[in-house]
This record gives structure tokens, sequence and C-alpha cells, in this order.
């Protein structure tokens, strides 16, 4: 990820977004992206809502429009979710903020910054070693498949003609301007490959894990895996809408020690959580052993499952250990609440191939995918399928801050 901007410096949303796709210096490129998110006292606040923009026009002395739903993820208007209580605003925090207590009487309780998530590739160092993953979470002896599982993969699209993923592909959309649901990163297509691919042909090697599930595939990140707290939320409404089980968010924006969770987003995950979504999201790739960065937004959130990585252990010593570039609990709202393999995973790739990535990503991935199983084999969702997968996790190690609850397993029985 990049260093955070300092909150005053805020760098126009679409010059930010031309200097990140450009491939600038990643110290020097902003963490947000210039707009707000504006959280409501509760749901159904659209009058309020467009009280609230005509007084924000006024006050900035430009425009500010209402926009139809479903604008694409580089819209320049603002936008109001009515199941979530939430808005995006085309307008600085900072200049917001000033008559924050002006805004109260539209209900309007509180304001934060809108950011920039981004999804990295990582290539395996030791890629003979794929197949591990699978069998240090007992996914090779399960009985179970994910059949009637609906499983939301939100990222950089998917190869729809990927064998991998044969007739299994019930519904795609694109919440990025201008990127078809057709993935060219790659990233999108590992992950739904780990989580949901198909049994391989005898002699090949195995890496999906729920074979049966139904996949739905949403692209909220461009070809250079960069995405925005919008498309996100749009991402999750979609997978909502389209009755998913679980939603796989294997993307991030990095977090200061220190920082709390985005109230604004908590909202959306609080109320996707209540309706019985899981979703799960990568604990990012910010760290070293030596100087542990803090679990990545939207896994912060409370009400988001975060998934941290772990590799191979050395023998004679423990049997896992946190990947070097797993992010941990610095932060009290921040907590890892478990871990799955993420080091030198096998996955589909674009053009109908394979390819090995490291990553939180891929941990997130298989979480996932084990996640399909329980709800399988127990019927469980929501929150009580998360605490399913904390309660039968391996717990491995003490070491909590950076594993959580345990190493996941999927279920045998």
């Amino acid at each position: 990820m990049w260093a955070r901007e300092k909150e005053e410096e805020i760098i126009p949303y679409g010059a930010a977004t031309d200097a990140i796709r450009a491939g600038g210096d990643e110290a020097d490129v902003p963490l947000n992206t210039g707009r707000s998110l504006v959280r409501f006292a509760g749901r159904g606040y659209q009058v309020q809502f467009k009280e609230f923009i005509r007084y924000v026009r006024n006050k900035l002395s430009r425009d500010i429009e209402i926009s139809a739903p479903n604008k694409a993820m580089l819209s320049d208007k603002a936008e109001y979710w009515g199941r979530y209580g939430v808005a995006l605003v085309p307008a600085a925090i900072t200049e917001l903020r000033p008559f924050l207590p002006e805004l109260r009487k539209f209900g309007v309780l509180s304001l934060a910054a809108e950011r920039y998530l981004r999804a990295t590739i990582m290539e395996s160092p030791d890629p003979q070693h794929a197949a591990w993953a699978l069998n240090a979470t007992r996914v090779t002896q399960s009985k179970y498949s994910g059949a009637g599982i609906r499983v939301a993969v939100l990222d950089s699209g998917i190869a729809t003609a990927h064998p991998a993923f044969a007739s299994r592909i019930e519904a795609t959309e694109t919440f990025v301007s201008g990127f078809p649901v057709e993935d060219g990163f790659g990233h999108g297509t590992h992950v739904a490959g780990i989580a949901c691919g198909a049994l391989p042909a005898p002699g090949a090697q195995r890496f999906g894990i729920a074979h049966k599930a139904t996949i739905l595939a949403a692209r909220v990140l461009a070809d250079d895996g960069l995405g925005t707290d919008e498309s996100m939320i749009k991402g999750i409404r979609w997978a909502q809408d389209k009755r998913a089980d679980i939603v796989i968010m294997a993307f991030g924006g990095s977090v200061r020690v220190g920082d709390s969770h985005n109230a604004e987003l908590e909202q959306v995950m609080r109320a996707a959580l209540n309706s019985g979504v899981l979703l799960i999201a990568e604990t990012g790739n910010d760290s070293s052993r030596t100087a542990i960065g803090a679990v990545n937004a939207p896994a912060n959130c409370p009400s988001v499952f975060a998934a941290g990585s772990v590799g191979p252990g050395l023998a004679g010593m423990a049997p896992f250990v946190p990947s070097h570039f797993s992010c941990g609990g610095r932060n009290i709202d921040g907590e890892v609440n478990a871990v799955a393999p993420g080091e030198n995973i096998l996955s589909a790739w674009t053009g109908g191939g394979t390819r090995s990535l490291d990553g939180t990503s891929q941990a997130t991935a298989v979480v996932g995918g084990i996640a399909a199983l329980l709800a399988e084999a127990t019927s469980l969702r929501g929150l009580d399928l998360w605490r399913k997968i904390e309660e039968t996790a391996d717990k491995f190690s003490p070491d909590v801050l950076s594993v959580g609850r345990g190493l996941v397993q999927a279920p045998l029985n």
C-alpha cells in the first residue's frame, strides 16, 4: 500500500486517480480521494439528503448534483444509499467539517474522507509447494463442496470463460467506469479460483475449495487494482440484492496505528451482516515481522471478518508462522479474526491457466471458500457463521494479534 496523506492535503479526485494509475511513488500517492462519506442518523433519509445537498451547494458556491442509482465509480455527483443511511459527496472532508454542527439538522451524524482501496499481486517464490494450503486447512479431507452457497467476489472482475468457473457464474456486474467484468488484472480471477474453483481433471492439481458454490462476480477494482469506498459499497449492495451468503473483499486501504475504523463504512457493513451476509476482507500486506502494520480498511470494521496470512513453519517448531507481510491487530478496533494460508497459493489466472501468488488476498479467499463449506455443513449464516469459523479454527498459536483465533479449518462431518 502507500503512506497515508495528511488529512489537510487533499488532492482533487481525478488528479489523484491519474497519479496512482501513472505509477507514481507510493510515498507521494494520497490515501483519500478528495470526496467524503456522510453518515445519517438512520435509513430512509432521502428527503433530508436532498436538503443537505442544497445546503452544501450553497455553502460551497458550486453545483452538487444527486446521481442516479448505480452511477460509475468515477462519478463527480452526490449519491445516497438509503438502505445504509450513508451518502457520498464530491467535496473534501476539510470543506465540510467547518459547518458540521449546522449539518446536524439534516440528520448528519459524522463525516469521513473516502478512501482509495487497492489489491496487489505478489509472486510466489516457491510455487512448487502450492498444494500445502488445502491440506493444512483439511479441505482435501472435507466431504463438502459449497453446493447451494452463494459466494460474491468483489474484485477486479473474473475470467468468465475459465474452466474453473464453468456453468457456475450466475451474475456479474461492474462498478468501475470504462472497465467490463472481464478481468484484465488477474487478481479477481485468482481470488475466485481459490474460493470457488472447480475440481481439476485427473492428474491435475486442485486449487478450488467450494467447488460447487454459485459465483457472483462484481468488478470494484480497475485493471491496476485500484478502487474506492464508493465502488465497494455499490458492490456490497449488489451482492445483497443477488442474495449472496458470503462476500469476499480481497483488497484494502492502509490504516495508521492509533486510528479507529470508519464509522460510515461500519454502518454499511453492519447492515449487511445483520441481513445475514458474511463479509470477509484482508488484513493487508503492509508489514514486516519487525514492523507489523495495522489491519487495513475495511477489515478493521467490527462487522467485517479480518483474514490474515500464514506460511508453513519449520520442522520441529511451530506448524505455521505469520507471513512477514500480514498485518496484525495493532489497533483496538482492528483485530485479526483468523488466518489462512497465504503463501505459494495456486489458482486460476486469466487466459485459462494458473499462477501461484502470495498475499493476504489469497488467505482471504481461502477463508471465504472454507466459510462456504461451513455454511453448507451447518446452514449457519451471517454472525453465526462468523462464530463457527472462529470456533472451529486450529488454535496453533497464542499470538492473537497476528493470527486471531487460529487457522481456519474445513468441516469434516
